[in-house]
């Protein structure tokens, strides 16, 4: 017999009552039809049923004088089912399928009375319960647990809930801020990977070889930069050629280029010309120039200015003439006076023409000036393919206060980036239809304070900015050679 108390019994449940099941029965049978004598014992002589025998069950019981035997009656087609006097059946042992219970009674069921619960019957037609088992209540299929309406969670839910959604905000949020930092990292290797093309582009340009040629930085005023470009332009192409650069100091006025780059001797030009039959190998002009560690040479100025005013145009051909038979390279600090019998002849053996410049309005127009004296005494293509590089000579620089917040500062950098942009733009407009290039250096606090030209010193704008003059430069190598 089925076990009470199973929600999950197919068959439907009827009350027992204070007599057991069979007042349950008889309280669900049909008026119309007389009770059935459940509640007398059994007869001990029925015989027990197989497993697996489905044959119909011979109800054994001693009728009484009163009531006769009832046959169960026969299942009623196409009509809900209704409760009658059949008596369980039982099956083989094993798991009842699941199936979807039976239409309600629509009849009154009695309320169940207290201390009985309510006992399943089989409906007609369908297969019994499995009988109980001696080892226990028969196994169960285990059930997949139904979604629990949201009235019926508890608090604890609900919060285990509010947590999740923020668990799983918070893993989406990382995941995008894991996308975005891959995205500019890649966008940061692109930018490197490109730098590195063109820093190796730019070397590769520098590195041409080229028979012979001449660059002459020049301007009329110093103290525009015009040697430190000289150094940076020479030092540049010396880290980057497999021959030699040098560079002639032509300042009449005591040139500082030796000194500056750090003076290896104390012979000059002047010597040089005096000794110019003596020189027949590398290493004799070699005795003449101070070398830097990046293979950049100078030959010095005479030091004393009474004697360099006499240096001569034919004098400067013969450095010259020496100076390429070794050097392949050259090129040429003219100094402020342009008027010097020397220059002459520096019009005429220039390739590239170099003309320094400052931000600062009297730079510019001193650069202005320079050029319109070399379009007027050489020759005007030198001026239509010269390099004029600009030097940025205002560094940021905060006014007097004893506390600032670093918003304030953040403004006042970028007012003077703005500043420093449109001056940029102004004096771009100004030569760039004037002269072949235009190209700006930052500015660098270790140029400022003068003293001995560092490369490993300068900051990596500013070496960049004269690695972009030095590319300008050789980008002319090919043109003139």
């Amino acid at each position: 017999m089925t076990q009470p108390n199973q929600p999950n019994s197919p068959w439907p449940q009827t009350p027992w009552g204070d007599d057991g099941p069979a007042a349950g029965r008889r309280a669900l049978q049909d008026p119309a039809q007389p009770p059935r004598p459940d509640d007398q014992p059994r007869s001990q002589d029925t015989p027990s049923r197989a497993p697996g025998d489905r044959s119909p069950r011979s109800h054994a019981w001693p009728p009484g004088p009163q009531q006769q035997p009832q046959q169960p009656a026969p299942p009623r087609q196409g009509a809900p089912w209704q409760p009658g006097p059949q008596q369980p059946r039982h099956v083989a042992p094993g798991p009842v399928p699941h199936r979807q219970p039976s239409p309600p009674d629509p009849s009154p069921t009695p309320s169940p009375r207290h201390g009985f619960d309510q006992a399943p019957t089989t409906p007609v037609g369908e297969p019994d319960p499995p009988p109980p088992s001696p080892f226990g209540p028969p196994s169960r299929q285990p059930q997949r647990p139904t979604a629990e309406p949201a009235a019926r969670r508890g608090l604890f839910d609900r919060i285990a809930d509010a947590f999740g959604g923020g668990r799983r905000r918070r893993e989406e949020e990382e995941a995008q801020a894991r996308a975005l930092a891959d995205q500019r990292a890649a966008e940061q290797r692109r930018r490197e990977a490109e730098a590195a093309a063109a820093r190796e582009e730019r070397r590769r340009v520098i590195d041409t070889p080229v028979d012979h040629h001449l660059i002459t930085v020049s301007s009329l005023k110093g103290g525009i930069t015009k040697t430190t470009i000289v150094l940076a332009i020479g030092t540049a192409l010396a880290l980057h050629r497999r021959d030699l650069v040098l560079a002639i100091d032509g300042n009449a006025h005591r040139g500082t280029l030796a000194r500056r780059l750090g003076e290896e001797t104390g012979l000059t030009v002047r010597d040089l010309v005096a000794d110019a039959e003596d020189v027949r190998t590398a290493k004799d002009f070699r005795r003449f120039t101070s070398q830097a560690a990046s293979r950049f040479e100078v030959l010095a100025s005479e030091p004393n200015p009474a004697e360099a005013q006499g240096f001569s145009a034919e004098e400067y051909a013969t450095v010259l003439d020496i100076a390429k038979t070794f050097r392949s390279v050259i090129m040429t600090d003219t100094g402020t006076d342009l008027t010097l019998p020397l220059m002459s002849e520096v019009y005429g053996n220039t390739d590239t023409l170099v003309v320094p410049a400052t931000t600062a309005h009297d730079g510019a127009d001193l650069a202005w000036e320079t050029l319109d004296w070399w379009e007027e005494h050489a020759d005007p293509a030198l001026v239509r393919n010269a390099i004029v590089a600009i030097t940025q000579i205002e560094p940021f620089s905060l006014p007097p206060a004893e506390q600032m917040p670093a918003e304030r500062i953040a403004e006042l950098r970028a007012a003077f980036i703005r500043r420093q942009r449109q001056r940029e733009a102004e004096l771009t407009e100004r030569f760039a239809g004037r002269v072949g290039e235009v190209i700006f250096v930052p500015y660098d606090p270790s140029l400022h304070v003068g003293g001995l030209f560092a490369w490993d010193r300068l900051s990596p704008e500013t070496a960049a900015a004269y690695e972009d003059l030095a590319y300008a430069v050789a980008r002319r190598f090919a043109a003139r050679d």
